[in-house]
């Protein structure tokens, strides 16, 4: 008997239409007929649903859940879950059926339908009476719901009803065999009642989006971006309980051992929010394999002969020039050029390339960059035929001044944007030597990047120099991509950035644990079973980051992963077969963290056709270090697996899973996301009405987890 059902001392039945003898058919005859009934929570989880069949058909029963504000009809509200009773597994006795996933989350106080149809169109599926719910709280009935398609031959309103309290048994009269108001019939053996496997485990997915694009800080909704709240809602409905949440450690904390940037906190901190309406926990993620990008302040020149660590973005190099197509950015330099007050002059030539034949299509220069509310930036159209500068300050644009001329699609032309360097306080914008527009400085600027966007246009840059008070190269010292252990970027930055991270979010609810660095790989001094516990770079930077999270926050777990791309199977490789566990937490919240595809080479790219050996290997590869966590009475978490949405691979989660369950391994699968469509995505289609093929097993029950 489900403890969570439970026996209470009475019942509610909430509709009359008891009585007589008729039953109805679902889907016999000519299309599908459905019955159901809407309802409102008061508490937020349901559990089963109990029915009695007169006959047995043919086909399968689906069971859905529809968010309605009201149902007299068909339900018209957006299927929120579904599931698919297999005809061999009903009965014509009075029956509970514990759904899949169980404990579905709702949202007290708002309408529902619950309803029940044939799997295939025009089968004959069952006849049915006695429909009850049994729910985890006491809800409130609202009207019955039915679909006859003009051949039902009795009274819709007949034999079928929802029970609303919690409890594991039905109301039924001995004489009739109907549901009455009167005598109860308990739910209990021979009558089956299955009981879903949880795990006393976190089990979850994680939301990619706001680590996209490689443009630093870059913008919201054009390199980077947030989940939806329906997309947050549906996993917490499929049974999920946290989301891997991943972020840039430049976006969050642009400066070396700086502030947190409130703007890209604040896309964090919504996100945080919608997990919490939705019932999810996050982890927050720092997606930089172990590295960041470093931009000392000062001028410098690019010529664009090659790879050129001042900037990022999406852009290419051909012939000492940089590219960038429509509505693409490249940024360079410091977000603290320039310092001190110092004056700004920033020297380029510019083309359009193509762009589309719009006069609003244009080349953006952007100087004084923090972010699109913060920054100036001169417009260079072709076919508009115009040079116009705007500033933005705190959101509020305003046009600086415009010049009209005949540009020429395809050749460059050469633009100085002057920031007070000729004259205090003064823009000066400069055409092929030609001053063009002048226009007044504003306070609210006073430093940021360099940057050319494409806004509808296809545009090209060559030539370029940042003049910062003069200087023209100091910016580079100190620039580029830095290892944690380089000169550049030590164990004290990374420890300052958990510092200021666990400071915000030490007493958030829905946070539930920091996951210090996604698959910190190719460090200083690479981990090996010599190493891990001494001299490891990854090892001493991890430890520093939980003490430094120690120092401020004792209630959140704290997720350390593996070195070496934090891959399972490599476990034994570079931490040797049984390795003392190396990592300490004061708080005792401390979980070790590995990831795992199951492709041939590890990588999740699933480049190569499913074979055999795919699955066959996945035991070897996790056992040795889920057994050592068992072993040690360590927690254990695998941050990404996941598989295609190709009917051969799911047999890879199935296996993998089963080893999850046995070692009590947490999870959360890669990825979902609003605009995440690479092979293993979970994220579901047709307005959240149609699941990922790979939701069928990771969503399974049995798969899911509870909170510790």
């Amino acid at each position: 008997m489900s403890s969570r059902l439970g026996m209470p001392a009475t019942v509610t039945v909430d509709q009359q239409n008891l009585v007589g003898s008729n039953h109805i058919g679902l889907g016999e005859f000519a299309n599908i007929r459905y019955r159901g009934q809407v309802f409102t929570p008061t508490q937020n989880e349901f559990s089963a649903l109990a029915f009695q069949m007169v006959s047995l058909g043919t086909a399968d029963i689906q069971v859905f859940l529809t968010d309605v504000d009201q149902a007299t009809n068909l339900p018209t509200g957006s299927v929120l879950a579904s599931w698919t009773i297999p005809n061999a597994s009903l009965s014509t006795n009075l029956t509970t059926y514990l759904l899949t996933p169980a404990y579905t989350k709702l949202n007290v106080g708002h309408k529902y339908a619950f309803y029940l149809a044939p799997y295939i169109n025009n089968a004959y599926s069952d006849d049915y009476r006695d429909m009850v719910m049994s729910v985890s709280g006491p809800y409130a009935g609202g009207p019955e719901i039915a679909n006859t398609n003009g051949a039902w031959s009795v009274d819709p309103t007949y034999d079928m009803v929802f029970k609303m309290g919690k409890a594991a048994y039905v109301t039924r009269n001995a004489a009739t065999g109907r549901n009455t108001a009167g005598a109860r019939h308990d739910i209990i053996p021979p009558y089956p009642l299955v009981e879903p496997t949880t795990n006393s485990v976190p089990r979850g997915v994680a939301f990619s989006g706001l680590e996209f694009g490689s443009a630093i800080p870059g913008s919201l909704n054009i390199d980077y971006f947030e989940s939806s709240q329906a997309t947050y809602t549906y996993f917490g409905n499929k049974g999920f309980n946290t989301v891997r949440l991943p972020f840039l450690w430049e976006r969050l904390q642009p400066t070396l051992d700086g502030d947190l940037d409130t703007t890209y906190k604040g896309y964090l901190d919504d996100q945080i929010t919608k997990a919490a309406n939705a019932g999810l926990k996050v982890i927050l993620d720092c997606h930089n394999y172990g590295r960041r990008n470093v931009t000392s302040a000062g001028g410098f020149t690019s010529d664009f002969s090659s790879a050129d660590v001042m900037w990022k973005g999406n852009y290419s190099l051909a012939s000492s020039i940089l590219s960038i197509s429509a509505y693409n950015r490249a940024s360079g330099g410091s977000i603290l050029n320039p310092v001190s007050g110092g004056t700004y002059a920033v020297t380029a030539d510019i083309r359009i390339d193509s762009d589309g034949g719009q006069t609003w299509n244009a080349a953006w220069l952007e100087l004084f960059r923090t972010d699109d509310n913060n920054r100036y930036y001169l417009t260079y159209s072709v076919t508009g035929g115009y040079i116009q500068l705007y500033k933005v300050v705190a959101g509020v644009q305003t046009q600086l001044g415009t010049y009209s001329t005949a540009l020429t699609m395809g050749t460059f032309n050469t633009i100085v944007v002057d920031v007070g360097q000729t004259t205090s306080n003064t823009i000066i914008v400069k055409l092929n030597g030609t001053t063009i527009i002048t226009a007044a400085t504003d306070s609210g600027l006073t430093a940021g990047q360099v940057a050319l966007f494409g806004n509808g246009a296809n545009c090209s840059m060559q030539n370029f120099t940042l003049d910062i008070s003069g200087d023209t190269t100091s910016g580079r010292t100190g620039s580029g991509y830095f290892r944690i252990g380089d000169t550049g970027l030590t164990q004290t930055n990374f420890a300052n950035l958990w510092t200021k991270i666990a400071t915000a979010y030490a007493s958030n609810a829905t946070v539930y644990a920091y996951d210090l660095m996604n698959e910190p790989h190719d460090m200083p001094v690479a981990t090996t079973s010599g190493n891990y516990d001494s001299t490891s770079t990854w090892t001493l930077a991890a430890q520093a980051a939980i003490d430094a999270i120690r120092a401020v926050d004792t209630t959140h777990f704290i997720i350390a992963e593996l070195d070496g791309w934090a891959g399972g199977h490599a476990f034994t490789a570079n931490y040797g077969s049984s390795p003392t566990p190396w990592w300490t937490d004061s708080a005792s919240k401390l979980v070790y963290s590995f990831h795992e595809y199951f492709d041939n080479d590890y990588s999740g790219s699933y480049a190569s056709a499913f074979a055999s050996t795919n699955n066959s290997n996945i035991s070897g590869d996790v056992t040795p270090i889920m057994s050592w966590a068992q072993t040690n009475s360590l927690n254990l978490h695998c941050g990404e697996f996941g598989v295609p949405n190709q009917p051969d691979w799911q047999v890879c989660l199935t296996t993998f899973l089963d080893l999850c369950n046995t070692y009590n391994v947490w999870t959360n699968h890669w990825a979902a996301g609003d605009v995440y469509t690479s092979t293993t995505t979970l994220q579901p289609t047709n307005s959240y009405n149609t699941d990922a093929l790979q939701m069928a097993i990771v969503g399974e029950s049995k798969y899911l987890g509870t909170l510790i």
